[in-house]
């Protein structure tokens, strides 16, 4: 039932992954769509005459249509052709990435059938604004040089502008967001010490020799302390139900508690941090085979003043229990759950595997190599296997390390395109004011001013991308963070910082094509005029 469940999780944390990465990838390819629109309608006077001439010719609209959507398809075939080769050189880290493997089925008729279409559907995408614009224009207009300006208030292109940087925006907060809820989940104190703390399964004849083993470990310095557990400390135990306390109401009786069990030692073996009472210890204290630890969770659910002392009971069992303890909540399960209530029962239960806390005074190479002697001793037919329980802890980040590392690289990877497409359309306006620079120049305006005033309108789109994006990222990563119990609140910080960051690199690239058109000698500008 545990190992089912397991598996259930872990399939339905592929399966949301893999709709996340399909969510994003369509907008990093709508950031490129956008682009090519942008690209295409910028360099419409560059074509104007092209456009003119075939319309005198007779060419209609529809042709014209046609010839700029085929042009569009054919970059995105061109495109489709470079996608597969670079999915090919990453998709080995990209597997490693997502600790999966995928491969391309190229001899499989239907991944070409949902390529072509792909490839179609992107090339109408992309291509069919630009068709439609440019195959607008009239003959009269074109020869006059009368072209439609950008200089509204609101246009297409500027809308497009603002659209892609909105959808980059949003993945950088993403990006800062899931990485502040792994960082933050990272830190918290998980309530017990795995450092040189190791794991080992009961099999063949451990359990039957436990007491021996423990004694040479102690004995031999290979382990400072050793205890014996239910199940993994970091997995948590098993859910439970009927437990009886004092001044209990009828409700309680189905709250659902975490049971766990372990031998004498446990605390001093796994540095869980003991708030009152005392450890179970069976050597000392004949009565501990029936006594409990809570936690701090369970004396909260049951509601206990003065704990230690009490009893519970167990319906399954009809055994009464003995609080003599009180433990700090520790993580069970995953970091980003809340604690569970959680009883620990004594050496009267069931036990299924054993901690070892390693003597820090030797290496863990030396101890490793000691301990295997003495498991081969008492256990012969069996290897000695074990793990480190810092290392199982670890695991429980895999999925936020993984969604942490393909939020970054879709952030950058938006940010990227989008600031393609800002080069391109910023070198393509400073082309088209290149007189009205030069003239400004010999007027006395210097490279800053000029500079300031071929960037203004670029920046100006994309705080209006900063200020869009914004409450949209906030409403998706809190929606987002309700999954988990443990996790951040998102500050205004986040949302500065993204802003900050997106200018910044916007500033950067359009300012390289501004300065670049500033220093420009006027002369060579106005030569043809």
């Amino acid at each position: 039932m545990q190992i089912d469940g397991t598996l259930r999780a872990a399939a339905m944390c592929i399966a949301a992954e893999s709709l996340a990465i399909t969510k994003v990838a369509l907008f990093i390819l709508l950031i490129a769509c956008i682009n090519f629109m942008n690209l295409s309608t910028a360099r419409s006077e560059q074509r104007a005459k092209e456009i003119g001439i075939r319309k005198v010719a007779g060419a209609s609209k529809g042709l014209l249509i046609g010839q700029f959507i085929t042009e569009a398809f054919l970059t995105s075939c061109i495109a489709a052709a470079f996608a597969l080769l670079i999915v090919q050189l990453v998709l080995p880290a990209f597997n490693t990435l997502i600790n999966t493997h995928l491969s391309i089925v190229y001899n499989s008729i239907y991944f070409w059938m949902y390529a072509l279409a792909f490839i179609v559907f992107t090339g109408l995408l992309a291509g069919s604004y630009p068709a439609f614009y440019l195959s607008s224009f009239r003959p009269v207009s074109i020869f006059k040089k009368q072209f439609k300006r950008t200089n509204a208030t609101i246009s297409p292109r500027k809308i497009l502008v603002v659209l892609q940087f909105t959808f980059a925006v949003i993945l950088i907060i993403s990006t800062i967001v899931i990485r502040s809820q792994v960082v933050y989940t990272q830190d918290r104190d998980k309530g017990y010490s795995n450092n040189n703390l190791v794991q080992v399964n009961f099999a063949g004849d451990i359990n039957k020799n436990y007491a021996l083993i423990k004694q040479d470990l102690i004995n031999l310095g290979i382990a400072s302390s050793v205890t014996k557990t239910m199940t993994d400390i970091v997995r948590g135990g098993y859910h439970s139900w009927g437990l009886r306390w004092p001044n209990e109401i009828p409700k309680d009786t189905v709250t659902t508690i975490t049971i766990y069990s372990a031998d004498a030692d446990l605390i001093k073996t796994t540095g869980m941090h003991l708030v009152e009472g005392r450890d179970i210890d069976i050597n000392k204290y004949s009565g501990d085979s029936f006594s409990v630890l809570l936690n701090e969770s369970a004396v909260k659910t049951m509601g206990l003043k003065n704990p230690v002392g009490q009893i519970i009971k167990n319906p399954f069992d009809n055994i009464n229990w003995l609080i003599i303890g009180i433990v700090k909540d520790y993580i069970q399960g995953s970091p980003y759950n809340n604690i569970p209530p959680t009883v620990i029962y004594g050496p009267g239960a069931w036990f299924n595997m054993m901690y070892i806390k390693f003597n820090p005074a030797s290496s863990t190479a030396n101890s490793l190599a000691k301990a295997e002697q003495v498991f081969k001793k008492y256990n012969p037919s069996y290897p000695f296997d074990y793990k480190f329980v810092d290392q199982q802890y670890a695991q429980q980040f895999d999925s936020g390390q993984r969604t942490k590392k393909m939020a970054g690289l879709f952030a950058a990877l938006a940010i990227f395109i989008s600031c393609l497409g800002l080069f391109g359309l910023s070198a393509s306006v400073a082309e088209s004011r290149i007189k009205e620079i030069g003239v400004r120049k010999i007027l006395g305006a210097s490279v800053v001013s000029i500079t300031k005033l071929l960037s203004f309108d670029f920046i100006k789109l994309v705080i209006v991308s900063i200020v869009i994006a914004t409450p949209a990222a906030w409403y998706a990563m809190n929606r987002w963070l309700q999954d988990y119990a443990y996790r951040i609140n998102i500050g205004w910080g986040i949302f500065v910082i993204a802003g900050l960051l997106t200018i910044v690199i916007a500033l950067i690239t359009v300012s390289f094509q501004a300065i670049k058109a500033a220093i420009a000698n006027p002369v060579n500008n106005l030569r043809t005029e």
